[in-house]
């Protein structure tokens, strides 16, 4: 990232993987964390992940069904620092169909996965709003990581699959978005190693996995920055 003019921003969207589930006790564990580091100090980065979130932003029987990234603070706040470039990833909690683990139950509230023929239209609506109040900003979209054999039935990557099909169309029908495949990059590794990127759920990466996230945003953001020096 050398030679840039100025301090760049780089604001990271997303649920529980881009908070830290599990890892965030350790200052260089979330993948912003850890492309901070190596992005280095001509960029500030800017972790608003937050857990459980989903991009499907829908009211069913007067209630949200799941929790909207959009309808949370950091989302107002990620708007406001007003970023350079912005990292987006969401979808896995979109691909979950709410199953309650301790009651032993369906819970309809919840069931996200059941309003997916809206995944398209309120991620767009995420990635419209960001240009409308930051017109200059470049966002990079960023297809999840792939659900392991997670410890939540809810969560499956059959599930998933589907969800991945309408961002592979989203960014077929929006090419000005820069698109990152987590889900390519995971999948490179044999089952077994590519365990070890995991914590015990199944779902969320750990430190490992967040670094190999971090190396392959941080590749994307400085091959764009190359190309715009051009």
């Amino acid at each position: 990232m050398s030679g840039m003019e100025k301090t760049l921003k780089v604001v990271c969207i997303g649920d529980s993987i881009t908070e830290g589930f599990g890892i965030a006790e350790d200052p260089l564990g979330p993948y912003p964390a850890q492309l901070q580091k190596l992005l280095g100090k001509e960029c500030q980065v800017f972790n608003q992940g937050v857990s459980c979130t989903c991009t499907v932003n829908r009211i069913k029987d007067g209630k949200c069904v799941g929790m909207p990234y959009v309808q949370e603070e950091k989302w107002k706040t990620a708007l406001e620092i007003a970023g350079d470039i912005y990292v987006v990833m969401l979808g896995t909690n979109d691909a979950q169909d709410g199953y309650n683990e301790e009651e032993n139950r369906e819970d309809p509230q919840n069931n996200v996965f059941a309003f997916r023929e809206y995944f398209e239209e309120d991620y767009m609506k995420i990635v419209h709003e960001i240009h409308e109040k930051v017109p200059d900003t470049v966002i990079f979209s960023v297809k999840p990581v792939p659900v392991m054999e997670s410890i939540w039935r809810k969560h499956q990557q059959s599930f998933l699959e589907k969800i991945l099909k309408k961002i592979d169309e989203i960014w077929e029908k929006n090419p000005w978005l820069m698109p990152v495949d987590m889900q390519e990059i995971f999948m490179k590794y044999p089952w077994e190693e590519r365990k070890k990127l995991y914590q015990k759920d199944g779902l969320h990466p750990n430190k490992l996995g967040a670094e190999l996230i971090a190396e392959t945003v941080g590749k994307s953001i400085i091959q764009w920055s190359q190309n715009v020096k051009r």
